[in-house]
């Protein structure tokens, strides 16, 4: 559902530079901007030379505010503090914290000064959620100014208990999905902007409803964007960040993969923390979400325990973009799984979100369930596909899936997925096939069964399954480059005219790196 966008609080923030005035004189900055300084070292002086406040995006509580104070000859000094919520246009004296020293008989010195510290009760002057900035003079001088980029005091709204943690889906140049569930009926609320300041809103604040999807839409490429749920009117969670997709010419990107992870096992568990310490921009899932029955029996209590809570560290700020596994489509063709991720659309509705496509940068993806749709060459699925392949302009061209075509793990090949989708991958310039299914971790050589062309290097094949289920053997043959018997996840970074891929495993050791180079 798609809320109307509304203005929630437009602010300008003026650095002083010591010119005295009530506005403070100075350069306009933005409202996104970090807390900053202000200095004035002229040897002469006898004011504050000086103020800095804590570096952190938004403020809250207790503050401090550091300040310098100067005089030649050494003079004790008394100062005032005192803020402005309207872009200096008036100033109020700042409430001081319990712990805060005064502001009488200060100790000064020769430029830039002896520095104090003032502890700012925000609380008490801003409730709520405001831009601020800040201003300490000397009595009868005119001081300096610092900005604040956002004071937010806000109560979050304890009385809305989140069932599952916010998670982002669907993230394209211009758009992203917010869903979430919270236990009791709610509205479906997003406070959202292009700083802490946040300043619009999207949503139905008239719903009624335990699963939430909140589309915000009107954005801009490769842009962050600060974002929290709201209900009542009050916040619900703290602020979080995401990314949209960058400019279609852009191939600089990095995003992680991994599958076969859903069994809540300590293993996921593990991979999941340590790929929350990624920086990465989005996240691809090759099947088999939930074990063993793709959440047939308790659908939102086994996404819960198998795949939300193990995540939730990074699902609310990178977009997942999973492929369905065999285990996934037990639970009624997949319709858990359905429910639960919003993925595009491939223009089907029998087979909907069992296949589609997506666009990072100058990167092409295609997603294919291949535990029994593909594995016929025929149909509304297999034109699909070709068209796919065929119109792509982009560098690179990837392809993920649940069954692999190659294998030395213990399922092993799939003679039928070779020769139906082989000859187009490797006809089609395809630069990479990752997959899972085989609970391991494999790379092929670059593999030639299908392309005549003697200048075709081959495609490289790469397996990871080992997302938290039970190892399997492996069995490596003359197509394996890598095989290895490990829980894992992966990291690839798109640079360029090269894709750098490394295999991660539970201490965080690299058991394989390799890089792939574009197909031109």
């Amino acid at each position: 559902m798609l809320g109307r966008a509304l203005p929630l609080l437009t602010l300008t923030f003026v650095i002083g530079c010591g010119g005295g005035g009530s506005s403070g004189g100075g350069a306009s900055t933005a409202a996104g901007a970090t807390a900053g300084t202000t200095t004035s070292p002229s040897a002469a002086i006898a004011d504050v030379t000086s103020v800095r406040l804590p570096g952190a995006s938004v403020l809250a509580g207790d503050v401090p505010v550091v300040f310098s104070v100067a005089d030649p000859a050494g003079a004790p000094a008394t100062v005032a503090v005192s803020y402005s919520v309207d872009g200096g246009a008036s100033w109020h004296t700042a409430t001081p914290a319990a712990t805060s020293p005064g502001l009488s008989n200060l100790a000064t010195g020769p430029a830039p000064g002896v520095e104090h510290t003032f502890i700012w009760a925000t609380a008490t002057d801003i409730p709520g959620l405001a831009g601020a900035h800040v201003r300490v003079a000397r009595v009868g001088a005119p001081g300096q100014t610092a900005d604040v980029a956002v004071v937010d005091n806000a109560p979050l709204n304890t009385a809305v208990r989140l069932n599952r943690r916010p998670y982002l889906q669907l993230t394209t140049q211009t758009s992203t999905i917010v869903c979430w569930r919270t236990e009791a009926d709610t509205d479906s609320v997003i406070e959202w902007g292009p700083t802490p300041l946040l300043g619009q809103v999207a949503g139905n604040p008239g719903a009624r409803a335990k699963s939430h999807d909140v589309e915000i839409v009107g954005l801009q490429p490769g842009t962050t964007y600060h974002y929290r749920v709201s209900s009542g009117g009050r916040p619900v969670t703290a602020r979080g960040t995401f990314t949209t997709a960058p400019a279609s010419n852009v191939a600089d990107f990095t995003f992680l993969a991994f599958g076969d992870s859903g069994t809540a096992s300590p293993e996921q568990l593990a991979l999941g923390r340590r790929m929350a310490t990624e920086q990465a921009d989005f996240a691809i899932h090759t099947g088999d979400v939930i074990y063993p029955y793709g959440a047939l029996a308790n659908p939102v209590g086994e996404y819960n325990e198998r795949f939300f809570r193990p995540y939730e560290d990074f699902l609310d700020r990178l977009p997942m973009f999973p492929v369905i596994g065999n285990h996934d489509l037990i639970a009624l063709l997949g319709q858990p799984f359905k429910d639960v991720f919003h993925l595009p659309d491939n223009g089907s509705s029998i087979a909907k979100e069992l296949y589609f496509s997506f666009e990072w940068g100058d990167a092409k993806f295609i997603a294919l369930e291949t535990t029994g749709l593909f594995l016929v060459p025929v149909g509304d699925h297999a034109r699909w596909l070709q068209q796919e392949i065929q119109s792509n302009t982009k560098k690179w061209l990837i392809v993920y899936m649940h069954i692999p075509l190659y294998s030395c793990g213990s399922h092993g090949d799939n003679v039928v997925l070779q020769h139906v989708l082989g000859p187009q991958f490797e006809n089609g310039k395809v630069d990479l096939v990752i997959a899972g299914h085989d609970h391991n971790y494999e790379r092929t050589r670059p593999i030639k069964q299908f392309n005549r062309d003697p200048s075709y290097p081959g495609l490289v094949h790469v397996i990871t399954g080992g997302g938290g289920a039970g190892l399997r053997g492996v069995n490596p043959n003359s197509r394996t480059a890598v095989a290895v018997r490990a829980h894992h996840y992966m990291k690839f970074r798109v640079q360029g005219d090269e894709i750098h891929g490394e295999a991660i495993d539970l201490n965080g050791q690299v058991i394989d790196a390799f890089t792939v180079q574009n197909i031109p």
